[in-house]
Order: C-alpha cells, then sequence, then structure tokens
C-alpha cells in the first residue's frame, strides 16, 4: 500500500494541505486514514474513524459537509432537530447516526449496518464520541425474518486493505456488482415492523434509508410503521424498477414524494427516473408537509 496510507504519514500530510483544500483539484484529494474532525454548521462537531476505503470520510475532510449529498443534509438537519426516534438504515460507518446524536441529543438513534467491516467502524465511531443515544444492530431489514447472504463489492484499490469498507454491498447480487470483487457475507434478516413493536418505544419520526435497492423490501416489511408511525423517509431512490416498486408503496399510504435539490424540495408526480443523478428524496405523510414547507419550491 502507498505510503499515504499510512496512518501517522497520511495524518501530517493531509493536515498540512488542508488549508489550501479549495485550491487544489480534486484529483489531489486523497484517501485518508484514522481519525478526523467533522465539523457541522452551526450545530457542533464530531469526530470520524475511517480507513482510506471510506469514500464519504473522504469527501468530508476535504469539502466539509457541503461536499456530501447536502441538499439532503440540509434538510435532515432540519428535520432531526425535532425527532424524538431516528433509524439509520444502511448507516454505513455512521456519518448521518453520528450528526443525528450531534445536533439533538436528545433523539434516540438506531443505526443497521449489515457489512461487518462498515459496522466495525460504525460502533467504534459512536463509542469515540461517547453517545450513549445510540444503538447499533448488524442486521439487514427486509421483507423476512431469517438469514441470508449480503454481497459486498470490494473496492479494487484498495482490495489488500483489512476491513474494506467496500464500493456497494446489497441484498441482491446484480445490485452490487459495482467490481469484480464481490463477496459473499452471511446476515441476519429482521422486518421493520418486528423490530420497531419488539425493540422501540416511541414513534418513529424520521429515517433514513439507503440500502442500494433493497429500499422496496424494507418497506415491505414496515407496512405497520408507515400506517401507523408515519415517519419522514429520507430515502436514495436508483433508476429502474427499484423506484416504480417504491412509487407504489408509497402512493398507497398517502406519502407526497419530493427530489432533494438546490437546498430545497422539488415535488414529484413518480420515481421511475431514467439517470443515477438527483437521487436523493424525502417522502413526507401528508398530514406532516407542515414540517417541510419552508423547503418546497412553489
Amino acid at each position: 500500500m502507498h505510503p499515504i496510507y499510512h496512518p501517522a504519514i497520511n495524518r501530517a500530510v493531509r493536515t498540512a494541505l488542508r488549508p489550501a483544500a479549495r485550491l487544489l483539484p480534486r484529483r489531489l484529494h486523497f484517501p485518508v486514514t484514522g481519525t478526523i474532525r467533522v465539523k457541522l454548521e452551526g450545530e457542533g462537531a464530531f469526530s470520524m474513524a475511517c480507513n482510506p476505503t471510506s469514500y464519504v470520510a473522504k469527501v468530508l475532510f476535504w469539502e466539509g459537509v457541503r461536499g456530501f449529498e447536502y441538499d439532503l443534509f440540509r434538510i435532515f438537519g432540519a428535520l432531526i432537530r425535532s425527532s424524538q426516534t431516528f433509524l439509520d438504515v444502511g448507516a454505513n460507518i455512521g456519518y448521518y447516526t453520528l450528526a443525528a446524536a450531534t445536533i439533538n441529543p436528545d433523539a434516540r438513534v438506531t443505526s443497521f449496518e449489515p457489512l461487518p467491516s462498515a459496522f466495525r467502524y460504525l460502533r467504534r465511531n459512536v463509542e469515540i464520541n461517547g453517545f450513549t443515544n445510540v444503538a447499533t444492530e448488524r442486521l439487514a431489514l427486509s421483507d423476512a425474518e431469517g438469514e441470508t447472504t449480503f454481497f459486498v463489492s470490494r473496492n479494487p484499490k484498495f482490495i489488500e486493505v483489512e476491513h474494506n469498507l467496500a464500493s456497494t454491498g446489497a441484498l441482491d447480487r446484480e445490485l452490487a456488482a459495482r467490481t469484480a470483487f464481490v463477496e459473499e457475507v452471511p446476515v441476519r434478516t429482521e422486518t421493520l415492523d418486528r423490530y420497531v413493536a419488539a425493540r422501540v418505544r416511541e414513534r418513529v419520526d424520521l429515517i433514513k434509508l439507503d440500502a442500494e435497492g433493497s429500499e422496496g423490501r424494507i418497506l415491505a416489511g414496515g407496512a405497520t410503521v408507515l400506517r401507523e408511525h408515519r415517519p419522514i423517509i429520507l430515502c436514495e431512490v436508483l433508476p429502474g424498477e427499484s423506484g416504480r416498486g417504491l412509487e407504489a408503496i408509497f402512493t398507497s399510504n398517502d406519502y407526497r414524494m419530493m427530489r432533494a435539490k438546490g437546498g430545497g424540495l422539488v415535488p414529484v408526480g413518480g420515481l421511475g427516473h431514467a439517470t443515477s443523478a438527483e437521487n436523493d428524496h424525502v417522502m413526507v405523510p401528508s398530514e406532516r408537509m407542515a414540517e417541510v414547507r419552508a423547503f418546497v419550491e412553489g
């Protein structure tokens, strides 16, 4: 592995270059390893441990919170302040989890991450920040309880890195096959309805759902949560059939569908978009529209 990824060297070089980050071309924003400090805009800061395979950590270090899903994150920041219970489904190493616990220390946060390497960092990041309001679960939410295979596409540039944080991971092999290095990992599955009924006492206010095409399965196993808890859902919608399936679920549950764009929300009539751009959406129960009205364009 290149010497720049040795923790001590990486920290020294990136610290020296960080003040000039805006002047550097993005190709010189090399991956980071070790622990970084992520500053939220007027909402405090948190520490994040990572290794060179973490894309989100690299972007957050060099570009700050405005560099990663900022259109969605800005809305998330406003919603989490008044949320009592937040579920981070597909938490990876914990960006939204850590931000939620920082912005609203009184919120109950539960984070789900089936990938063993990502879960290791997720749990470590919760610990190093001393958060006591966060529960972490290494399981995959789906439409059935049991065990299945989680397909992980490793980052080929760092194939030798222990605890490779992957290019992507999914319950569907085809969706996970972003590189030639696909591994099969056994995972425990649980439905959202069963988990919430057994482990969550309060109303679920807010869910972030990023499951690389498995969102439909997760929501199919969460019919009671959608019907009775009525959470606002921040949801990545990949192009194609998965989007159309999600559209049917949200429409039948009287949700308004909106795309996060330009710092606001743009209402959309459907989710069957054809490109991979602008995938981040916010789904709001019709009776809760007042909570996001300030962000809605038009």
